[in-house]
């Protein structure tokens, strides 16, 4: 979608390192999901200068980010996250049901490197149950601008939203 859109993609996770965030996002989620406890500076800075027209190298990976009319943004906090939220002007959210999420996941994480970690695994899945389920049930609880089916095709969903993108340039 972004090559389609000729777009700049930020990734919120590769941000991580040179952020500071919740050393437990289930305690944190638990205990009152503040999100103005993820500081992230460094990539509300990068947004800032990509709005704005520069070409920025980004910090996180030292490889220069083009300004382009397209900006896809990667985000678990959407506009609640006000250092970054700001930046949006339309949110889309992929609302993918648990189990579709939860499957993908565990072959992105532990089946596409061909030597699988059962131990591992097993760990997560146990903590799954029993601890982060809940974060990732609550669904959607910001405003978004489109909801696209998350058990969809990656081109269906890909197609979903160019329509969308597209209406939005025209009106």
């Amino acid at each position: 979608m972004a090559r389609e859109l000729n777009a700049t993609v930020l990734y919120w996770d590769e941000y991580d390192d040179i952020s500071k965030q919740p050393v437990d996002y289930v305690e944190w989620y638990h205990k009152d999901g503040d999100v103005s406890a993820w500081k992230y500076p460094a990539l509300a800075d990068t947004l800032s200068k990509l709005k704005s027209g520069e070409s920025p190298v980004c910090p996180a990976t030292n490889k220069e980010l083009l300004a382009t009319p397209w900006i896809v943004f990667d985000s678990p906090l959407g506009y609640d996250h006000l250092e970054t939220g700001r930046f949006i002007d339309f949110l889309i959210w992929i609302d993918t049901p648990l189990d579709i999420a939860l499957t993908r996941r565990t072959i992105r994480d532990h089946l596409s490197g061909g030597q699988v970690n059962a131990a591992l695994l097993r760990e997560e899945l146990e903590y799954y149950c029993k601890k982060s389920r809940p974060l990732f049930a609550k669904g959607l609880s910001i405003p978004a601008d489109l909801v696209v089916d998350g058990s969809h095709s990656l081109g269906e969903m890909r197609n979903n939203i160019i329509k969308f993108l597209n209406k939005k340039k025209v009106s």
